[in-house]
């Protein structure tokens, strides 16, 4: 039996197959996005959060984008990545670094 992991509400089977169609769809928009840019580390593993960047409004160090459950965003829902990435709104409601700021998202 696996393991349910519970987050904001939902569940989630631990180790269930991926939805290739999703994970197409994900690694196109990271591209398109950079995403690599400023949630890589020089000589650090690729998504797992960023170098410390120099802003107006202070210094902001881009988070584990990766999708491990612990210290990633594995256990996001497509809303919620959806909502921090547009609006910088954290899945459990609190405010997360600002949203992407390099770049308009679409729709």
């Amino acid at each position: 039996m696996r393991a349910v992991r519970q987050h904001a509400g939902r569940s989630r089977l631990r180790g269930a197959a991926p939805d290739y169609e999703d994970v197409v769809a994900g690694r196109y928009q990271a591209i398109l996005g950079d995403c690599m840019g400023c949630h890589t580390s020089p000589g650090g593993k690729a998504f797992a959060g960023g170098a410390p960047l120099q802003t107006p409004f202070g210094k902001i160090v881009p988070p584990n984008i990766t999708p491990d459950e612990d210290t990633g965003i594995g256990n996001w829902s497509k809303q919620d990545f959806r909502r921090a990435v547009k609006q910088g709104i954290a899945p459990m409601g609190s405010f997360s670094i600002p949203p992407c700021l390099t770049r308009p998202m679409p729709g």
